[in-house]
């Protein structure tokens, strides 16, 4: 964005400390500022690149997540697949929009009903037993959400740029619909559609047939979804993309659906994408050796295969990164398969 720039952090670094003060002693010494800045100067903003997590995670980690999730669905960040196979950012007419905002919904008035349920029961603080007893009732006694308590709240729920200007009737149309979603998802039983089923629905039938969703359920199952967008959750590489004449500066996205070229330079803030490879149908094969990175990629609309040579320092790190998504992708894939299965042994037998 202008007047923002992008970069990744070390480990170990004390962000707040280093970062900050590294900053505030370059503007003094560019723009010769001697008085205190103020404190709105400078906007630090930390982001995880990636939504590879390990097997157990602080619940801080898990809202910070979500936060972020929430920012890249509510901004604009958020993608998906037009009919055309193009990449462009969600209407009124997407189904997915409407889950999504049910299910933010939801974690918010799961939260705010177990924070007053705690307020009303101890003044002091409750233990962690008693705590969880609370949210396994909260799980069973949500039931409904009123529109009337969306109200001037369709900005959280919703795109931004759907909503600015919005008023009136089509405003109350939309906290109906939220509100509808909610209850189609979260208390009536999913209809198993097949391939057919979009995928919000399919991530939260498969959680629904183990547990009763709660807030942090919701928070991972909201976070297991905006994840799978090209532009969200994603680490950017520098790299040039190589033949024998020449070479062309591109920027590598990776994120868990696949790799994504763009071009170098931005133009009105934003990347434009000249190619994505999936892992489900798209990348073959990858190989690092020193600074080199070869793709084997398959053309979607051609089905020929390539290899694609890009130059760059962190050739090892994207080789790494992406044999650790190919593999929880896989996973995924058979999982997936298996319930096929079933479901097809199901039907033979009926």
């Amino acid at each position: 964005m202008p007047g923002l720039r992008e970069r990744k952090l070390p480990a170990g670094e004390a962000v707040v400390d280093q970062t900050m003060l590294k900053w505030e002693v370059a503007t003094r010494a560019r723009y010769g500022m001697v008085a205190a800045l103020p404190e709105t100067h400078f906007k630090l903003t930390l982001r995880k690149f990636t939504s590879l997590v390990g097997t157990t995670r602080a619940k801080e980690e898990m809202t910070l997540e979500y936060q972020q999730a929430l920012t890249n669905f509510k901004e604009g960040s958020f993608c998906v697949e037009g009919d055309d196979g193009e990449v462009v950012r969600p209407d009124e007419s997407n189904e997915e929009v409407w889950d999504l905002a049910a299910w933010a919904a939801f974690k918010e008035a799961f939260d705010t009903r177990l924070k007053n349920a705690q307020a009303e029961e101890a003044e002091g603080d409750l233990n962690a037993e008693r705590i969880r007893e609370i949210q396994r009732m909260l799980e069973q006694s949500i039931e409904e959400l009123d529109p009337n308590d969306l109200k001037d709240r369709e900005g959280e729920y919703l795109p931004r740029a759907w909503w600015d200007g919005e008023e009136g009737g089509k405003l109350d149309e939309w906290r109906k619909k939220i509100c509808t979603r909610f209850k189609e998802l979260l208390v009536d039983e999913i209809v198993d559609m097949g391939d057919g089923m979009r995928l919000t629905a399919r991530l939260l039938m498969d959680f629904r047939m183990d547990a009763d969703p709660n807030s942090y359920a919701i928070g991972n199952l909201f976070v297991d979804r905006i994840r799978r967008a090209p532009s969200c959750f994603a680490m950017q590489f520098l790299a040039s993309i190589w033949t024998q004449e020449h070479s062309h500066p591109v920027v590598l996205q990776l994120n868990y659906v696949g790799l994504h070229i763009y071009t170098a330079r931005a133009s009105s803030g934003r990347l434009n994408l000249l190619a994505s490879f999936y892992f489900t149908d798209s990348l073959v094969s990858w190989l690092a050796l020193y600074d080199m990175l070869t793709l084997h990629v398959v053309r979607s609309k051609t089905k020929q295969s390539a290899k694609l040579h890009f130059l760059t320092r962190e050739a090892m790190q994207i080789k790494t990164l992406l044999s650790r998504y190919s593999e929880a992708v896989l996973d995924e894939l058979k999982k997936i398969d298996k319930e096929k299965a079933l479901r097809k042994k199901l039907e033979d037998r009926s």
